[in-house]
């Protein structure tokens, strides 16, 4: 073997690897209790939030099939509302671990730009 023949294989790349999706947990059937009891609001409320921030939270691309702003925000309720850890969430929501944090912080900071002022109302000092 002659040293071209060996830089040529240093060169190559090994194949990528195809990426594998999980498939997703469909929460749109949910109405009531059902509804309220998985992400501790009602759907109603769900949809002030939604279109309140929904816009936010809406990726520019859908590279790598992105979290729509509906399943960000059901996510992130949900993990909010049970305190579970990052793994129980993804495996409900049929993420990953990494989706249902990035998912949960973009969440938060979006209620907090948009909406803390509007909804947050410290005491007044009057007695």
């Amino acid at each position: 073997m002659s040293s071209s023949d060996d830089s040529a294989s240093d060169d190559e790349l090994p194949p990528r690897r195809d990426k594998t999706f999980r498939e997703r947990i469909n929460f749109f059937n949910f109405q009531g209790h059902a509804f309220k009891e998985r992400f501790r609001v009602s759907a109603e409320e769900f949809e002030y939030l939604l279109g309140r921030i929904g816009t936010r939270l809406k990726h520019k691309t859908n590279l790598n099939k992105a979290l729509s702003p509906d399943q960000q925000l059901k996510t992130a309720l949900h993990w909010f509302g049970n305190g579970a850890q990052y793994h129980l969430t993804s495996d409900a929501h049929g993420i990953g671990k990494a989706s249902v944090c990035r998912a949960v912080h973009r969440v938060a900071e979006t209620v907090v730009d948009t909406l803390f002022q509007e909804i947050v109302r410290w005491p007044d000092n009057a007695t």
